[in-house]
């Protein structure tokens, strides 16, 4: 049987992290550590801009490499209500390229 207890909104499950865990490691990579309490703190801000931005409710792009940031602007736009999509940097770059390349080779000379 399904325990709805167990299941809870990813708002909610980070501030009690940061409540109970706050000091502890939350995420690390080769150039920063992040604790529970910063990274409730950083994905705070920065779900207020996105939610001053009028994100809520909708789809935000990310393109960044994989790195402690990448997890904190993930858990920013759920913060904000919006549903996050995770974009490979290099074909993101490429798609942008092509694009480029496409509209300039359309252009009139």
């Amino acid at each position: 049987m399904l325990d709805l207890d167990l299941i809870r909104p990813v708002p909610e499950l980070l501030a009690r992290h940061a409540a109970e865990r706050g000091g502890a490691m939350a995420f690390r990579d080769d150039r920063v550590v992040r604790t529970w309490v910063q990274v409730h703190e950083r994905t705070g801000r920065l779900a207020g801009h996105l939610g001053a931005l009028g994100a809520a409710g909708g789809c935000v792009a990310i393109v960044m490499e994989n790195r402690v940031e990448l997890a904190e602007a993930y858990l920013a736009v759920v913060r904000a209500g919006a549903v996050a999509a995770c974009l490979a940097v290099q074909r993101a770059y490429s798609a942008i390229i092509m694009a480029a390349w496409r509209t300039a080779s359309t252009m009139p000379a």
